[in-house]
């Protein structure tokens, strides 16, 4: 119940830091690349994972609404014991459209939790992101490709 409310708080009364990114981090986007980085969710509610393509353009997006091609993993953990786990095969069912913030912020929500159903709030999480098959398309057309984890909309 708290939580709900919470959550209504911030669309009435949001934090200044509210969608900041937890994690911004350039990443190669190779094939057979692993990175893992640490965070802690500091908000309740939908979280937002994904990448960001510093040269998409806002022509180029809303006339191409390219399909990310990647195969890859991401797994959450604290300390050693893994708490989720999700893979993403573009090539086969799970389709990404592209998003639209603003230059240098544009790209591909991966997934989405819910935080505190999926991952707890205000413990140290470790994200493991397994690169098993990049687009080297998209990295080399738009890149350099940044990843990333911030809190997403309620709505």
């Amino acid at each position: 119940m708290w939580e709900g409310l919470t959550c209504f708080g911030y669309l009435v009364h949001p934090p200044k830091d509210l969608y900041d990114y937890k994690v911004l981090s350039p990443i190669s986007f190779t094939d057979n690349e692993i990175e893992e980085f640490e965070f802690q969710n500091k908000y309740l509610g939908m979280h937002d994972v994904g990448i960001i393509l510093e040269n998409y353009s806002n022509e180029e997006i809303f006339g191409a609404m390219r399909d990310l091609k990647v195969y890859l993993q991401i797994n959450f953990y604290i300390k050693d014991k893994i708490l989720s786990s999700y893979s993403i095969d573009t090539y086969s069912t799970d389709k990404r459209k592209p998003f639209l913030y603003k230059k240098g912020e544009s790209g591909y929500v991966l997934i989405g939790y819910d935080c505190p159903q999926n991952l707890p709030r205000k413990k140290t999480l470790r994200c493991e992101l397994k690169i098993i098959k990049a687009d080297d398309e998209l990295r080399e057309k738009y890149g350099p490709v940044k990843f990333y984890i911030k809190k997403g909309s309620d709505i």
